[in-house]
């Protein structure tokens, strides 16, 4: 057997090394030309939108009342532009758009989408069905609000429910949602308060269960928005909360309703121990406007926290009269009444 030599192993290293650089400058060229052929598929994508664009805008400008021919391989980008316009346009452009979703047969493919589609496709037609009035859209938007595994698909759901005016179970759906016991969303703002336009009784009936404290203030918010002033004699009831989160959204909700019954409450909020919940009281007084609360309120412009001066002293400015006389009286003080009231009355006559 011949003998190694060292030369040997030296051009196997270097041969070698030539393999790897061949492999490097392989890769690189085909990661150039994967670059290159997504940049002419995407510039091609935008110029086939462009064009159903123009012929969807014309369309709908049009007296037309057939739909353009669109190609098979179009359909999905149809789709998605139809649905763009359903957000901007109202009347006959709605009318004759949702007409081209149903002739298209639209309404299974998202009814697929959100059952077995993967989590963006989901998410878009748990949205997207809010625009199809057709007895089989609650039930699987029902079904993917209690059921799907991401939260956010489930918000979705719940939204297109409250859009069609079929979400009905206000406990059922704290409980679908886990509203409180998971992270915080402002969609759940707008639902409750879509909700609470017609049905306030459940609102109420929602603050007498055992929820946590999140779901009694966001029901507690949209009773603020719902004009129920029947329900102001329970949510006075939630001014004894320990929560002091509950007790200030209970001032802000009687702030939003306005309603002079709610005298008592503010009062009491004036003099609550929490900061926040004297701040809401004081609002709540401005808003309402409750005159009687012009001593407390002046007596407000010393408190510890600044938040409770500055609402203080925007009640006594809409006030007026008696009450807008004492921010002027004690703008004319070198103290921090005196300073958060000049704050005000400077912002106003600006």
């Amino acid at each position: 057997m011949a003998d190694w030599a060292p030369h040997d192993f030296l051009q196997a290293i270097w041969l070698f090394s030539l393999f790897l650089a061949a492999i490097s400058i392989l890769g690189m060229l085909l990661l150039v030309f994967r670059r290159l052929v997504l940049t002419w598929r995407d510039a091609l994508l935008v110029r086939r939108r462009g064009r159903l664009s123009e012929r969807l805008l014309f369309w709908l400008a049009s007296a037309d009342a057939d739909p353009p021919h669109i190609a098979v391989r179009d359909r999905d980008i149809l789709i998605d532009l139809v649905f763009e316009l359903l957000r901007l346009v109202r009347g006959d452009s709605e009318a004759k758009l949702r007409g081209l979703l149903n002739d298209s047969a639209v309404l299974e493919r998202e009814i697929a989408f959100l059952e077995r589609g993967g989590r963006t496709a989901r998410l878009k037609a748990a949205q997207r069905l809010a625009y199809f009035h057709d007895g089989r859209v609650a039930p699987v938007l029902r079904w993917a609000m209690k059921w799907d595994k991401q939260r956010d698909v489930r918000l979705a759901a719940a939204s297109s429910l409250a859009e069609l005016g079929a979400l009905h179970d206000l406990t059922g759906f704290v409980r679908d949602l886990g509203v409180g016991t998971q992270e915080h969303s402002r969609i759940l703002f707008f639902l409750f308060r879509k909700f609470g336009t017609e049905h306030a009784n459940q609102l109420v009936s929602l603050l007498e269960t055992d929820v946590p404290d999140m779901a009694k203030a966001l029901a507690l918010d949209a009773l603020g928005r719902s004009g129920a002033y029947e329900a102001i004699p329970a949510i006075v009831r939630h001014l004894d909360d320990p929560s002091l989160d509950i007790r200030a959204q209970v001032l802000r909700t009687l702030a939003d309703l306005g309603h002079p019954l709610a005298a008592n409450a503010v009062g009491r909020g004036l003099q609550d121990e929490a900061w926040p919940v004297r701040a809401a009281a004081a609002l709540a007084a401005g808003r309402i406007g409750l005159r009687e609360f012009s001593g407390r309120l002046n007596a407000l412009l010393n408190d510890e926290q600044w938040w409770v001066r500055h609402r203080a002293a925007e009640a006594l400015y809409v006030l007026g009269g008696e009450a807008r006389a004492l921010l002027e009286e004690a703008s004319r003080q070198p103290t921090r009444a005196g300073r958060v009231a000049q704050m005000i009355l400077w912002e106003r006559a600006a």
